[in-house]
């Protein structure tokens, strides 16, 4: 990895501790639905948003399922003005969509269904079709974790059928992107990488919004993986190399799965020795998050790497592991 294509893990460490106590986020009125119910629901979106980018979303999913279940659903049968109510089905969609996240990177796949289930109901009360969108894609990119390459194609093409922003567009066309890769679609896949890098540049959206947010380093990590789905292995690593710069260094999650993606790459390449720097990077960062995307790449890496155990960089890796487990 190069100096200039790199960026140490010290600038992507969370202020907050893995260990720090629950968040402390606002509870909702008990009367009629108000505007600062929906302020109050919106402010506590941003907190969990927040630390599932630093922490992963190990770390507060059970208290966001909690904050659904007894704080925001129970107050979607309340009685308020229609916008409000309006309102209040985004954010509320927009928590459970959050959630069903959180619950895919601590690898609970059965309970990340279930709430983006309730995401895309909630959305399509709410009225806005990007919302709807934005869940269509969360499920598509669910099911090409799970293996289900054309039930991921089947929802990024639903999720791209909804009018979206230049930026959301972008983040639309992205995962389609990587779904027609999945299924062999290499012409369709190019084009459709073409298109999101095109909406990319044209994006003026927020860019600290909890849901949909995407960014330079977010659509070149799916630049590589749709590099990588074609058999082009070295396009895929340069990608992922460039993307590390462009990572916000509030993202410490996902400038971790960055850097587990990047480590493998550099496995099958044949680079050894800067697949082994990149584990120790990862390693950096791993005691300052919960997520399980992280951890089972980890446990993967040591079987992988255990063969290769005689190999000086190999063996300093392997025992750093051994220590930390």
């Amino acid at each position: 990895m190069t100096a200039e294509n790199r960026r140490t893990p010290g600038s992507h460490r969370p202020g907050r501790p893995v260990d720090a106590p629950p968040l402390a986020v606002p509870l909702l009125s008990t009367g009629p639905l108000g505007t600062a119910d929906v302020e109050r629901a919106e402010a506590a979106l941003l907190a969990f948003h927040r630390s599932d980018l630093a922490h992963g979303g190990g770390r507060d999913r059970r208290q966001l399922a909690a904050y659904l279940a007894r704080e925001v659903l129970p107050r979607l049968r309340r009685p308020g003005p229609t916008a409000v109510r309006l309102r209040m089905y985004q954010v509320a969609g927009q928590l459970a969509y959050l959630c069903g996240f959180m619950h895919i990177d601590d690898h609970r796949h059965e309970q990340a269904r279930r709430y983006y289930a309730t995401a895309l109901r909630l959305a399509t009360l709410g009225g806005v079709p990007t919302d709807r969108a934005v869940v269509l894609r969360g499920m598509s990119v669910r099911a090409l974790a799970l293996g289900d390459g054309p039930g991921a194609l089947d929802l990024a093409w639903a999720a791209t059928r909804c009018a979206a922003p230049a930026g959301q567009r972008s983040f639309l066309l992205g995962q389609l992107a990587v779904a027609l890769a999945r299924n062999g679609a290499r012409h369709q896949a190019l084009r459709a990488l073409t298109s999101a890098e095109r909406f990319l540049d044209r994006a003026t959206g927020p860019a600290d919004a909890a849901v949909g947010v995407f960014h330079q380093a977010a659509l070149l990590r799916q630049e590589a993986a749709v590099r990588e789905l074609l058999g082009d292995l070295a396009g895929a690593v340069t990608a992922l190399q460039h993307s590390l710069p462009h990572r916000p260094p509030e993202e410490v999650r996902s400038y971790a799965i960055v850097l587990t993606d990047l480590a493998v790459l550099l496995e099958r390449t044949g680079h050894l020795t800067e697949a082994t720097a990149t584990w120790h990077d990862v390693l950096d960062l791993s005691p300052h998050l919960s997520s399980a995307r992280v951890d089972r790449a980890v446990t993967a890496m040591r079987a992988r790497l255990r063969p290769n155990a005689a190999q000086p960089a190999v063996h300093a890796l392997l025992e750093r592991t051994d220590h930390r487990a």
